[in-house]
């Protein structure tokens, strides 16, 4: 075909497609469909013509036509999301699911969590496809990217068509969400463990429902998982924990290590050379840090022989904080008011701990106990710096079989969320 030819039939082609368009404005789908045919016949690789052809085929039943033609206006165009996705819905509707997923995972990866319909529409492949954790991870996360870019709220007008299948995603991750952790519990029982008590039922129950937990305290912060009806003292009596006695003793040692600790973190530039407050951490979320691991063997050895707060993934944490004289810590809140953080002054000056109004002075080897969901500072009160270890433990007023349910709910939680982020 000549260059004259091949204008003369590029011209026709947007002749017909603009009749199309004009024909579709008009409400006139019949007319619209035989313009689009007409295009498609001079100009095969028309994406936008192969799409409603495609779309009104799979309206009629014609399920392989639309298979087809969509496919091909994938090929025209393979970074449009739209044709992607319709043809992930032509495939679904074919209950050939294998080719749907393959599909609509493509059109998630090239989205990158600006479409949330790709993901929402996958989400539906499987659960059609009988794969209700997977399918509950890509609605939850459907959601999320949707809250996350304005999408999907009472004043989104792009979503008058997608209100039945968003109504359901949301329904779909209520139900799983709470079948989830309802099995965790239960595999805790099964272990040995006594049944959960009312206020692990009712922790799990507001943060199920993503409601704000009735505090027991309005100066604290509820944290994750928060457990109504626990003791609110700001600073919690030593008494109640039988190994307290012992710490100063079995920490003392390990001072030295502490020190290298913190001028590691220094040197190796995690904290400033010239910052009068640090806290550096020796484990994070129950796992060792580098400085640590590497000048500290004394140290961790002591904290393995402690009874501190287990949960995979999320605790314990053990902070060093190290205070110039006259130096002060901005607040830090603890994560869950299931923890508390035992405060060991391990020498050099004096150390006053602030919780919510209330204050005590540490003097070298003196140990406190704190509730952090109050929020701690601390302040070097004395003329020497001040090096103090801060511990995570279980509350006290948890039993056993609590502490054991909170562990489990706290790592599937962790988990929960880690697996949505892991998705493409």
């Amino acid at each position: 075909m000549s260059s004259s030819e091949q204008s003369s039939t590029a011209l026709s082609a947007e002749y017909e497609l603009q009749a199309a368009r004009q024909h579709l404005h008009a409400g006139r789908s019949a007319e619209a469909e035989q313009s689009y045919q007409r295009a498609l016949e001079m100009l095969p690789d028309s994406s936008e013509a192969l799409v409603f052809l495609g779309n009104a085929a799979q309206a009629r039943g014609d399920g392989g036509i639309a298979v087809s033609l969509l496919s091909r206006a994938a090929k025209a165009d393979p970074a449009n999301l739209d044709i992607l996705v319709h043809l992930g819905a032509v495939y679904r509707a074919a209950e050939r699911f294998d080719a749907a997923r393959c599909v609509l995972e493509r059109a998630v990866r090239l989205a990158s969590g600006r479409n949330p319909h790709a993901r929402l529409t996958l989400a539906g492949v499987l659960e059609l496809d009988e794969r209700p954790d997977l399918a509950l991870l890509q609605y939850c996360r459907a959601l999320i990217e949707a809250q996350r870019i304005g999408r999907w709220t009472l004043r989104d007008d792009k979503t008058a068509g997608l209100k039945t299948q968003i109504e359901h995603a949301r329904q779909y991750v209520d139900a799983g969400r709470k079948v989830w952790f309802e099995a965790v519990l239960r595999g805790l029982a099964d272990g040995g463990a006594a049944q959960p008590s009312g206020r692990i039922a009712a922790a799990l129950d507001s943060y199920l429902q993503g409601r704000q937990p009735e505090l027991s305290d309005p100066q604290q912060r509820a944290g994750i998982m928060y457990v109504p009806g626990l003791e609110t003292s700001r600073f919690i009596d030593t008494a109640r924990f039988d190994w307290l006695d012992r710490l100063p003793a079995t920490i003392a040692p390990c001072i030295g290590e502490m020190q290298q600790c913190v001028a590691s973190s220094i040197a190796s530039g995690q904290s400033s050379a010239g910052a009068a407050a640090l806290s550096v951490a020796v484990l994070k979320a129950g796992v060792v840090q580098y400085e640590p691991r590497r000048v500290a063997p004394m140290l961790l050895s002591a904290l393995r022989g402690l009874p501190l707060a287990d949960v995979q993934h999320h605790a314990p944490d053990v902070d060093i904080i190290a205070l110039r004289a006259g130096t002060q810590l901005a607040r830090r809140y603890g994560r869950s008011n299931s923890f508390c953080w035992v405060v060991v002054n391990s020498g050099g000056a004096a150390l006053q701990v602030s919780v919510a109004g209330e204050s005590r002075v540490l003097q070298p080897a003196d140990v406190a106990v704190v509730d952090p969901s109050f929020g701690i500072e601390y302040l070097n009160v004395g003329q020497a710096p001040a090096l103090a270890l801060v511990l995570e433990a279980w509350h006290p007023d948890l039993s056993d079989s609590e502490q054991r349910a909170i562990s489990g709910l706290i790592a599937a939680v962790v988990e929960f969320d880690n697996r949505i982020q892991e998705l493409d």
